[in-house]
């Protein structure tokens, strides 16, 4: 892979870094780590979080034995700068990742790379989306012309470059080039390492591109695979279609039966993992990363169908008009209300379908004496608007709870109280540095995050007054407890201000309120101050932009 060297938009060129080091003398025998991130997943679809219909057991097992955070925020959005969020506690200007595409440069020191300092066995299932575009592009397509679609610009592997990282570039009228609002500039070329190889530090890999499609072929799936280009990343097949494509208005389901999904195939290997490479010479620091349930929703047959349609409730926002998000989401205008209930209920019974396959790994864990002397983490990198304001999937621009506000659950008995809840405002760039602490380790100096790990034994602690998150240079959203202001950079899509405490389902947009003035300039002074003091490439020119 060809590495365009002096990324001057990182703040750490090397791994050899100044750290500082938790406090605490001497560290006892290190707990093991399995990091469980989903994509996509609400946090409204737990039962610990208050859903009596979709059924999640085991996630509430790790609930019941750990702590719930109620007002976790993403600080980058959506898939790839999330995760790279969690992985290096820096906001995405610093990570470099503000879009999808993009990938984690190996210089950070991330999460594998500081457990492996640790002393720990590092290994990786499932999605990454952290080493270019997530599907290899095998076709036989002429050569780029600067017309492809974007998921084929060549054969092989690619990622986004941002531009003033290249070496004495110039542009040329073929070069597929994307400019976001914030001044970011990314070219796509050829290279990034997909999905099948090893990085970050984690050197135990498992992805969900060739090694996904070389599992189908070994067990008699090979003509789907050789027919399907999609089989691998969310590319699950599906079944039926209308004018030969999926249409998430459709009853669908994947035609992959369960044992075969790629859900219960990363869990195998974990497992497999666990019983024939893990050595207990050291403890094991492992990422477990489901694709599901990001759209398009199609659990594998039966859980299509676990939840009757008349058992559905819809959003009590679903009736909300306006159509902030941008995107094409809004479906209120288009389907009907038994349309968006098929789509919760196939979303809810993908997620019980995940939640079944962390069963096996919780069940695996305790039949090898792991599960009590093991952090479990449980997490998703963003929501999915599931009918909210009358919309499905999720959307730049817009600022709603429904993709910003993330489900966490941490257990670790002999540290974390069980069964209980945080209110405390928290950043999933916060994970890093709760989890170096929680095993006494060195934490990096100059990473944005910070350590909630005190409120893991005494949940009513406090954490931050604010949560700033970067969404792909489009927009910035501040919340507080009592407000939340969204600053959009993308002319034609007003700023947005809601009183988080008298109407929580943001439905009344405060920004134009003569009466809201102050606040509004206030919460927006915040973002740009953030912006500055935390070393955004653009801060003055989105400081001029937004004065317009």
């Amino acid at each position: 892979m060809k590495v365009y060297a002096l990324l001057k938009f990182l703040k750490f060129p090397l791994l050899g870094l100044l750290l500082t080091v938790c406090p605490g003398c001497q560290k006892e025998k290190l707990p093991n780590i399995l990091f469980i991130i989903t994509d996509q997943q609400s946090i409204n679809t737990i039962g610990a979080y208050g859903n009596e219909i979709c059924k999640t057991p085991n996630i509430d097992r790790i609930a019941d034995r750990g702590m719930i955070f109620r007002q976790c925020h993403v600080a980058s959005y959506a898939c790839s700068p999330s995760r790279a969020s969690i992985l290096t506690g820096l906001y995405s200007h610093n990570h470099g990742v503000v879009t999808n595409e993009v990938p984690l440069h190996e210089s950070l020191p991330s999460l594998g790379y500081l457990l492996k300092k640790e002393g720990y066995a590092t290994a990786y299932f499932g999605k990454s989306h952290l080493g270019g575009y997530m599907r290899r592009n095998t076709s036989t397509e002429p050569e780029y012309t600067g017309k492809a679609t974007r998921d084929r610009p060549w054969n092989g592997n690619w990622q986004y470059i941002r531009t003033d990282t290249i070496p004495d570039y110039e542009p040329k009228a073929t070069d597929y080039v994307i400019s976001l609002a914030d001044g970011h500039t990314f070219q796509a070329m050829e290279g990034g390492t997909g999905e099948d190889e090893a990085c970050l530090g984690f050197d135990y890999w498992i992805g969900g591109w060739q090694q996904y499609r070389d599992f189908l072929s070994f067990n008699g799936y090979d003509s789907i695979v050789a027919n399907n280009h999609t089989v691998g990343g969310h590319g699950t097949l599906y079944a039926p279609v209308r004018d030969k494509k999926f249409d998430d208005s459709l009853h669908a389901w994947s035609i992959i039966p369960e044992k075969m999904h790629q859900e219960a195939f990363f869990v195998d290997e974990a497992l497999t993992y666990l019983k024939d490479t893990w050595t207990r010479e050291k403890p094991f620091g492992m990422f477990l990363s489901f694709y599901g349930p990001h759209n398009p929703i199609l659990p594998p047959r039966p859980w299509d169908e676990m939840y009757p349609l008349e058992d559905i409730p819809l959003p009590a926002t679903i009736g909300d008009q306006r159509k902030i998000g941008g995107t094409g989401k809004y479906r209120r205008d288009q389907w009907s209300d038994d349309q968006f209930r098929d789509y919760i209920r196939r979303y809810w019974g993908f997620v019980s379908f995940i939640d079944a396959q962390i069963g096996e790994l919780l069940n695996g864990l305790e039949a090898m004496g792991e599960l009590e002397n093991t952090i479990i983490v449980f997490t998703s990198d963003h929501g999915d608007m599931a009918g909210g304001h009358g919309n499905i999937w999720k959307s730049t621009l817009c600022s709603w709870d429904e993709l910003m506000r993330v489900p966490l659950i941490v257990s670790y008995p002999s540290i974390v109280s069980i069964k209980s809840a945080s209110n405390a405002l928290v950043s999933n760039m916060d994970f890093l540095p709760t989890l170096l602490e929680m095993i006494q380790a060195e934490i990096p100096q100059t990473i944005d995050g910070k350590s909630f790990a005190a409120i893991l034994k005494d949940p009513g602690m406090e954490h931050r007054d604010i949560i700033f998150t970067s969404v792909m240079g489009m927009n910035f959203i501040a919340t507080t407890r009592e407000w939340k202001y969204n600053l959009n950079l993308v002319a034609g899509h007003p700023d947005e201000l809601y009183d988080r405490k008298v109407d929580p389902d943001e439905m009344n947009n405060l920004i134009n309120d003569p009466g809201h003035i102050e606040v509004a300039e206030w919460m927006k002074d915040q973002i740009l101050t953030w912006l500055s003091e935390t070393g955004h490439p653009y801060a003055l020119e989105i400081a001029n932009t937004s004065k317009d």
